[in-house]
């Protein structure tokens, strides 16, 4: 599991899947509406899936092109119902 912390190289034409999570600890718990992204072109991802109720996953995907030469930064947040960050 990549744990965000250091940079991983992808080759073009590779594909990196991964796997974004969300957690909350609010008393009482809340419903995490969307883990929003601010990622670059090409990501592909799936639907916001429930692990529990306080822990939420959303896969993605991206095969890198020759356009994505150099350093690409994804950076992701959780949003609660009541439109709340949650940073992850």
């Amino acid at each position: 599991m990549y744990d965000g912390v250091s940079c991983l190289p992808i080759q073009v034409g590779e594909t990196f899947t991964g796997q974004l999570f969300g957690a909350t600890n609010c008393t009482p718990p809340t419903t995490i509406a969307e883990i929003a992204t601010v990622s670059f072109p090409g990501m592909n991802f799936g639907r916001l899936v429930p692990i529990n109720s306080q822990v939420y996953s959303r896969n993605f995907n991206w095969t890198a092109t020759f356009d994505h030469l150099g350093y690409q930064v994804m950076c992701a947040l959780a949003i609660d119902r009541f439109l709340s960050l949650i940073f992850i």
